[in-house]
């Protein structure tokens, strides 16, 4: 979202948010700000368009340790924190370079629209995690 217009959408009135005026004018204002942001990402946009950059999804993104061993998967794939932090690493890459990447792929009727969708309802604090099906081998 830092670089570019597309995935910014609009945004609801303070009004319409919060019954408080003094609320609802330090939301208005607080878009104005988020508005006009993203107005100029058009030049950041052009800008990144004409300079070289090279980015891959690798290790690197969520942990060096990714994966590193059966003990790093049960401590980080079984507990929720673990879980939400390894989530959200999957999703910035999906939302940052799979999507900028290869749009097609979050077509309407794609795995890359289900996972805007199931994006969305992750975005709550109270969303629930999924509990993965065992990705390591149990002895």
């Amino acid at each position: 979202m830092a670089w570019s217009p597309t995935l910014w959408g609009s945004w609801p009135q303070g009004e319409d948010r919060y019954h408080d005026a003094k609320a609802a004018s330090a939301w208005n204002q607080e878009v104005a700000v988020l508005q006009a942001f993203s107005r100029s990402l058009g030049k950041v946009q052009r800008a990144l368009a004409n300079i070289p950059t090279y980015m891959i999804f690798d290790d690197h993104e969520i942990s060096d340790d990714w994966y590193l061993n059966r003990a790093w998967c049960e401590r980080v794939l079984g507990r929720p924190l673990g879980r939400r932090m390894v989530q959200n690493g999957l999703l910035a890459y999906a939302l940052t370079q799979a999507w900028g990447n290869t749009p097609d792929q979050f077509s309407p009727g794609t795995v890359g629209a289900r996972l805007l969708v199931a994006a969305q309802a992750w975005a709550t604090p109270e969303a629930p995690m999924a509990r993965p099906k065992q990705p390591w081998p149990r002895s």
